[in-house]
């Protein structure tokens, strides 16, 4: 079986980009020919990561996230063409090219346009208008879990329509990469981060369209706790970052905020192995929590939002701790909770990575994806 598969983003800098990489070499390891097109841009640093599936297509028009790429009107021949989205202009020619070669077209529907600012009224044009004739052409409709599903924009028409065209994939962890036994002492060398200190780790890219990450609530909920031991690192990049290091530098939290920058790829499980909880207080939408989800795969306990997706994969009092969304009180008393007792510790985080190797590897992913796959082609 050939898979054309199309996303906004290379892998490894965005997280859309990075499940359509996970799931794509999934699908090769399960014997499926897999070709995938993404958006050019910057450098792609996959950290020694094969790419040679990938065809990496040049922008003509880049107006946030959204590229157009008339580069997909170039497909290959295939026999199922799965589109990542969202991906303004990507999508909508991308249904126009499967018509075109008369393929079927199936997608997974990540997460919601919702933005701030400016992008709100355009997003909400773009919702009422562009995204349901998409969705429309779609055979099936992934999604990485029916709990965000049931409170997507979507929940009372699209979704609740096409029932049965709903497929739940969660997204997975390359288990053997994000464990707790990868060497990492000299991450805390590296930022001079002490043995007896607590390392709190937080991964997101920091442009504007990952501002719901909530990093900014939890620089604010990191001044709150007025001990000098307790230090967080921020891997990633982006527009936002210089906002975030003045955030940093008025709240008087110099010493105790590392902004690591992006890491390339094969350190990324490092970072991950040598702290001692990851916290992403993300608000809605976020339909998984993939850092969250390296993080237990890593051994660690996990502080996260209690939002749809979320809450599938962390358990509250489990795994980890499940927060108010924008409740800084009840943040920093966890991140207390935690930070005062390591068996706590050490039992969330084994059973975070018991809850990953049973239900979100890749493999796992791989495996329902071509299921799903199959049972398109044989109904067409």
């Amino acid at each position: 079986m050939h898979v054309t598969q199309i996303v906004a983003h290379p892998p490894f800098r965005e997280g859309t980009g990075t499940v359509c990489y996970f799931n794509a070499y999934a699908l090769q390891q399960a014997g499926c020919d897999v070709r995938v097109y993404a958006t050019r841009y910057g450098n792609v640093n996959a950290g020694g990561v094969p790419l040679d599936f990938y065809t990496f297509m040049p922008s003509w028009l880049s107006i946030g996230n959204a590229y157009l790429t008339p580069a997909i009107m170039g497909l290959e021949k295939t026999d199922i063409i799965h589109l990542h989205y969202p991906f303004i202009f990507g999508s909508e020619l991308a249904v126009i090219k499967a018509r075109q070669m008369r393929v079927p077209i199936v997608l997974t529907y990540h997460n919601d346009l919702i933005g701030g600012g400016i992008r709100r009224p355009a997003f909400w044009l773009y919702n009422r208008l562009n995204a349901p004739a998409i969705l429309a052409h779609m055979r099936k409709i992934v999604v990485t879990s029916f709990d965000y599903a049931a409170t997507s924009i979507y929940a009372d028409t699209i979704f609740s329509k096409r029932k049965t065209d709903l497929v739940e994939v969660g997204n997975g962890v390359d288990v053997d990469s994000f464990h707790p036994d990868v060497k990492s002492d000299f991450i805390r060398l590296r930022h001079a981060i002490g043995e007896t200190e607590l390392f709190l780790l937080f991964v997101s890219s920091l442009d504007r369209s990952h501002a719901r990450k909530g990093l900014g609530m939890l620089i604010e909920t990191l001044a709150s706790l007025r001990d000098p031991a307790i230090r967080l690192v921020v891997v990633g990049g982006g527009d936002m970052r210089p906002s975030y290091e003045e955030q940093v530098r008025s709240l008087g939290l110099g010493a105790r905020v590392i902004f690591a920058g992006r890491v390339p790829q094969d350190e990324l499980p490092a970072y991950y192995a040598a702290c001692d909880i990851v916290v992403i207080p993300s608000r809605p939408p976020e339909a998984f929590g993939v850092s969250l989800a390296q993080g237990m795969s890593a051994g660690k306990p996990v502080i996260g939002s209690n939002i749809p997706g979320v809450r599938t994969l962390v358990h509250n009092g489990e795994q980890g701790f499940l927060v108010p969304v924008g409740d800084t009180k009840t943040l920093a008393e966890r991140i207390g909770t935690l930070a005062g007792d390591a068996t706590l510790r050490a039992r969330m985080g084994m059973a975070g990575r018991e809850r990953i190797t049973e239900h979100f590897t890749w493999k796992v992913a791989g495996e329902k994806l071509l299921g799903m796959y199959q049972e398109v082609l044989r109904i067409q």
